[in-house]
């Protein structure tokens, strides 16, 4: 069987549900006996049964493969089987360039219904609020008029299905947002969804040599992408830097380190523990072409899996400041296994989780922040678009920036028409990123030479809470 290599993000999505009966002894799969007692005997007596009783003719393949899915996704949320055409799509994914929308998505298989994992900044998804958590309960083909119900789903591929298309083409999804959330129709223009490096690179502070720079995945691209842009941000004078990882839903493990790797000379990035227990640990090379600038990471509770360990790895190491939000707490390692009994499927199999420098689980908890600010869930829909225009390639005209500010706006008037132009004295206040300016001022007292954030910068995090 082929391995993959490892992976801390998903794009295809994750099949939740169709639950399977649990062995009530464990197997030992050295002892072929024991494997033939405690689970092939009890899954053939089953087939058995179906054929001699089942109302119908069983497709013994389709047996298959939902025994695959049932005990897979029995595992945990990440684990899943993966038909052929799942298997194409992630390895286009990888590629950093699929048509779609922009979003990691699950299929709840229990309430019929597919949940938004993440969104990725600067598609078309994310420019219209789309937030992790959202719920899709239909869709809409705009050029055919038909109408899909989230109900009839059987797997997370049904959902891909439906939601990806020819670049330019639309589809309506009916959004239940966060729990128990308003409902809203939602029509998006389906995209080539290129998956950008480095966005946003700007002197976010000229006057206190302070750059900027937005990494919403880690890519193949990436660190080339953010070395370039680090030697272009020093040549403007930028003495201390600010890299943004909110909304980063993750990516590759290589990249990740990669990235860390630029700015520690030595040091644990990150440390594998699986379930034999043997640590394997990560550690930086002593040749980091950045070791000395400081820098301040902005996290919230949608950077996911490689931007956490980036955010623990730079944070234990002393290299960085941790602003923002605790952040999602998905850090297990995922491999993928060719399937040689289905040619052409795989499997996805967690096999390992990772502990920050320090010895702590990332997965379920989380890289808390030095320096806490919260956000609103109305101000952290506002951030997804900001940061989605931010992202566009070329950078996205002020005119349509304005069409879509307004375009939002009036969704959340609920108004079903288009509005005229606001006049000036509606206009809507302009989105504050409280977030990135407690940023800047913690980066401003870091090369003031204070290397930690005052307390009355804390004191107003917790005001704010």
């Amino acid at each position: 069987m082929q391995r993959r290599g490892l992976w801390l993000g998903v794009l295809i999505g994750l099949v939740i549900g169709l639950g399977a009966q649990a062995v009530p002894v464990r197997s030992n799969s050295e002892d072929p006996d024991a494997l033939k007692q405690q689970f092939f005997k009890p899954v053939a007596w089953l087939l058995q049964k179906i054929d001699e009783n089942y109302v119908e003719e069983a497709d013994h393949q389709k047996l298959l493969v939902g025994a695959y899915q049932g005990m897979l996704s029995s595992l945990d949320r990440y684990s899943a089987y993966w038909p052929a055409e799942t298997v194409q799509e992630f390895e286009a994914d990888l590629e950093g360039e699929f048509g779609g929308l922009g979003i990691v998505i699950a299929w709840d298989a229990v309430n019929k219904v597919i949940r938004v994992e993440q969104t990725i900044a600067g598609t078309p998804a994310a420019r219209h609020g789309v937030l992790a958590d959202d719920v899709i309960v239909q869709a809409k083909e705009e050029s055919t008029g038909e109408v899909t119900k989230t109900e009839s789903f059987k797997s997370v591929h049904d959902a891909v299905k439906v939601l990806r298309g020819a670049p330019g083409s639309k589809v309506t999804i009916t959004v239940l947002h966060g729990e128990g959330g308003a409902k809203e129709e939602i029509t998006l223009t389906r995209e080539l969804i290129k998956i950008p490096g480095v966005r946003a690179v700007e002197m976010v502070d000229a006057e206190r040599e302070i750059g900027y720079i937005y990494i919403p995945y880690f890519s193949k691209p990436m660190v080339d992408d953010l070395r370039k842009a680090i030697r272009d941000l020093e040549g403007q004078g930028a003495r201390g830097l600010i890299l943004d990882l909110r909304l980063n839903p993750g990516g590759l493990l290589k990249a990740a380190e990669d990235c860390a790797n630029l700015f520690m000379r030595g040091g644990v990035i990150v440390s594998v523990k699986g379930r034999d227990g043997v640590e394997e640990v990560h550690r930086a090379r002593r040749t980091a072409p950045f070791p000395d600038v400081p820098i301040v990471l902005l996290v919230d509770r949608f950077s996911a899996s490689g931007a956490e360990i980036v955010a623990a790895a730079l944070r234990d190491s002393g290299r960085a400041k941790v602003v923002g939000e605790s952040s999602f707490g998905k850090a297990s390692v995922q491999t993928i296994i060719d399937n040689p009994t289905i040619p052409g499927t795989a499997i996805k199999l967690t096999i390992a989780r990772y502990y920050t420098p320090k010895g702590q689980l990332i997965e379920g908890k989380g890289v808390p922040p030095d320096v806490e600010v919260k956000l609103s869930e109305d101000d952290t829909r506002k951030l997804a678009r900001e940061l989605s225009m931010k992202t566009e390639y070329p950078p996205i005209s002020p005119e349509r920036a304005a069409a879509i500010e307004k375009r939002a706006a009036e969704r959340e008037k609920g108004s079903a028409e288009p509005t005229e132009p606001a006049t000036p004295e509606k206009k809507e206040e302009p989105f504050k990123d409280v977030q990135l300016a407690r940023a800047v001022e913690v980066m401003a007292q870091m090369l003031g030479g204070k290397t930690t954030a005052p307390a009355g910068l804390e004191a107003a995090a917790a005001a704010q809470k």
